[in-house]
């Protein structure tokens, strides 16, 4: 996949009245209130509610502590663009009161560059329990916008933005590039980009359902990559469906932590007649960085991703990404297959469950060579699939080594695929491999160091997995059988992929002991 900048002079222009001013704090925070079924416009007090989405934003900066409060159970229609800066503490909160349902904000297809609810170089805001959505020009379109966006431009470091509890759904925005990428646009998204310096550092994004959204369901960018980043960044028990394009991307992102997210049935955008030819800026992935590092991602579930557009594995650790570590991720029946590496180095894949991922479990493109890949301690099955491959590459150059140090160890894997010519396709002449136990059709190019094993590793139910990490007991060895024990793994490694407790000297084989 290919990212390109793309924070556009026009939005600017767009954005200019939500430019944030100076955190200043007050004695005694405020509470605004708004019920957008009121039929008079109030002050935005208790007893006397806004009755819609103008009297927020004309009312000027909020400050430290206050909150805007929509009625439960109520719609109201247009974009809210709060201005503002909470501080250290005491964020400025947007939320719900009341009893009900959460009270919708519909943007009903905001202009170019925007969201239904809008954030520009603004620090400390809590945005949490509402329902938003942003339809416009039919479900095809070809404007950018977002459900909630979250901006920074020449703003410098913006701390303190937490996004929760949200619901964020039919969201029409362009899947295809116009001048801009269509990535940074979809459900909730967070940019930064506009001199050295802008970012977002500590921003949390937890427990929110983004669906129906375009293009991507949860975006994080920094395009002042590589001098600035955006630090410490957790998007947390998050659930992305149908997203059109990607489930969550993390670009321009140092330490950060992906974990405990579902991202379901997404690259869902073609068939689209607006998109274009197929290339590299269409494919799509359920959960990947690019251009970051220290970036850990675990506790996943993808499944139901299309390839279509391209790619359609559930992970990918694409360009000038380094030090990423997968693991505790189960990934299923995903169309692209399981992991794909594109220009990444110093990539970990460890006790991560695969699941009938179709075209191959791990992906390597020779045209963006990844460098020093570690693979081990996985559980991977394929049952009675047409076309399945454990480990495969493309775009290769058959002049040059399209990967540097390959490493693959201590793996399960079972293949009950039709077709088992050229199931193993090893990225280059640099491939070290140790301790892997195969199960069913072996297959062309299969490993064959002096540790590999062919004997049933005695898993209770393997390849019986549904949706959700609590259909997998199947994969768990079987008490009255002794597991085979794999080779040693780094030291850090201390859990299987159900929180038992491994000695990473003597570890055992694939994900679970």
């Amino acid at each position: 996949m290919r990212l390109f900048r793309t924070l556009a002079l026009a939005m600017m222009v767009a954005l200019t009245a939500t430019m944030a001013v100076p955190v200043a704090a007050h004695a005694t925070p405020n509470r605004y209130y708004v019920d957008c079924s009121g039929k008079r416009a109030g002050g935005g007090s208790s007893a006397s509610p806004w009755n819609s989405l103008a009297g927020v934003n004309a009312h000027g900066a909020f400050t430290a502590g206050d909150s805007i409060l929509l009625r439960r159970g109520t719609t109201c229609r247009g974009r809210l663009m709060p201005t503002g800066s909470g501080g250290p503490g005491a964020p400025i909160v947007l939320g719900a009161w009341g009893r009900g349902a959460k009270p919708t904000l519909a943007g009903g297809g905001t202009p170019d560059l925007t969201g239904a609810v809008q954030l520009l170089n603004q620090a400390y805001w809590t945005i949490q329990d509402l329902h938003v959505t942003n339809t416009g020009g039919g479900t095809s379109t070809q404007v950018y916008r977002s459900g909630v966006s979250v901006r920074n431009q020449d703003g410098g470091a913006l701390p303190g933005i937490v996004i929760q509890r949200m619901t964020v759904d039919h969201v029409a925005s362009a899947p295809n590039e116009l001048g801009g990428s269509s990535r940074e646009w979809g459900g909730i998204t967070v940019a930064a980009g506009g001199v050295e310096g802008d970012s977002f550092p500590g921003l949390m994004i937890r427990n929110n359902r983004v669906d129906h959204v375009g293009r991507t369901g949860i975006a994080v960018m920094n395009w002042e990559f590589p001098t600035t980043f955006n630090r410490n960044v957790r998007i947390t028990g998050n659930r992305v469906s149908w997203a059109r394009g990607d489930g969550i991307i993390v670009f321009g992102a140092q330490h950060a932590r992906i974990d405990h997210n579902v991202v379901a049935n997404s690259a869902d955008e073609w068939p689209c007649p607006l998109c274009g030819p197929i290339t590299p800026l269409t494919a799509n992935a359920g959960i990947w960085p690019a251009r970051s590092s220290y970036v850990q991602i675990d506790h996943n579930e993808v499944y139901g991703m299309r390839d279509l557009g391209g790619d359609g594995e559930a992970f990918d650790s694409d360009q000038s990404t380094d030090h990423v570590v997968f693991e505790y991720n189960y990934a299923h029946d995903n169309a692209g297959g399981g992991v794909f590496f594109c220009g990444s180095a110093d990539v970990t894949v460890r006790f991560n469950i695969f699941e009938d991922n179709r075209r191959s479990t791990f992906v390597f493109i020779g045209n963006v060579p990844a460098h020093n890949t570690s693979i081990y301690n996985n559980t991977i099955y394929n049952k009675d699939l047409a076309i399945t491959k454990a480990l495969r590459t493309f775009n290769v150059d058959k002049a040059t080594s399209p990967a540097g140090r390959v490493v693959f160890k201590n793996n399960i894997v079972f293949n009950y695929s039709k077709y088992s010519h050229g199931w193993w396709q090893w990225p280059g002449k640099l491939v070290t491999t140790s301790a892997n136990t195969l199960v069913g059709i072996h297959g062309e190019g299969r490993p064959h160091d002096r540790r590999t094993s062919r004997k049933n590793p005695h898993l209770r139910a393997p390849g019986t997995g549904g949706t959700g990490f609590d259909t997998l007991r199947g994969y768990r060895p079987t008490k009255h059988h002794a597991h085979r024990h794999g080779v040693p793994i780094p030291s850090d490694a201390t859990r299987d992929f159900f929180g038992n407790r491994i000695d990473p000297k003597h570890p055992p084989r694939g994900a679970a002991a």
